[in-house]
């Protein structure tokens, strides 16, 4: 295929383009069998459908298909997120990193069934400036009853509760060490900011707990 192109100075180039199809001839032949497939099965599932019909529905399947992987991805990554920022990035991190060290990784559902390390991380690092080793002892003590009590409970438990349990002395600090880990809600019910969490604090999940104190 010849082509003309205009230079800047106004002179024109001609070339000559080749383009080599072949490998996507190739992968046409390849890929046309499931084509097929679903246009001889709609019929078959739908009677008495229209082309015009028949060719929305195939449009359909097909972009499932092709996007089915994708939204799996996020419905996954929107579950473990539950809801937190934190955990989305840190998975989106994760994937990111195994990229790098992977270049082409083949991406599997199976690599987001459990939380990144660096969750577990994230928690130890924040609970040592919370209340690390030269903490007041009985501030310590209170903050780890805290937390112990949270992560027992049945349903989150009202602050009026807590604050007859740790006392007037230490909750309000406790509680506002906490916060990042333990917000408050509206009614006044100490929650968690995810289930990991408890996970962490507990060493569920293959995790072994990062203080048994």
């Amino acid at each position: 295929m010849n082509v003309a192109y205009t230079l800047p100075g106004g002179q024109v180039h001609i070339c000559e383009v080749q383009l080599h199809l072949n490998p996507i001839l190739v992968v046409k032949e390849e890929v046309h069998i499931h084509y097929e497939t679903i246009r001889t099965t709609i019929p078959k599932l739908v009677k008495n459908v229209t082309p015009e019909i028949s060719k929305k529905i195939q449009g359909f399947a097909i972009g499932r298909l092709r996007s089915s992987q994708v939204e799996a991805a996020l419905a996954e990554l929107v579950q473990k997120a539950g809801g937190v920022f934190l955990h989305a990035r840190l998975l989106k991190e994760q994937m990111e990193a195994m990229e790098t060290s992977s270049p082409g990784w083949k991406f599997n559902l199976k690599d987001l069934q459990s939380l990144s390390s660096s969750v577990y991380s994230h928690y130890e690092e924040n609970l040592g400036r919370i209340l690390p080793e030269g903490t007041n002892k009985e501030l310590r003590n209170e903050g780890l009853k805290y937390m112990a009590l949270v992560c027992a409970a049945a349903e989150p438990l009202l602050t009026t509760s807590m604050r007859n349990i740790i006392g007037e002395e230490y909750f309000e600090v406790v509680k506002e060490k906490l916060s990042l880990l333990f917000p408050t809600d509206s009614s006044d019910r100490i929650t968690i900011t995810h289930k990991s969490v408890i996970d962490f604090l507990t060493g569920e999940e293959g995790e072994a707990p990062k203080d048994n104190s």
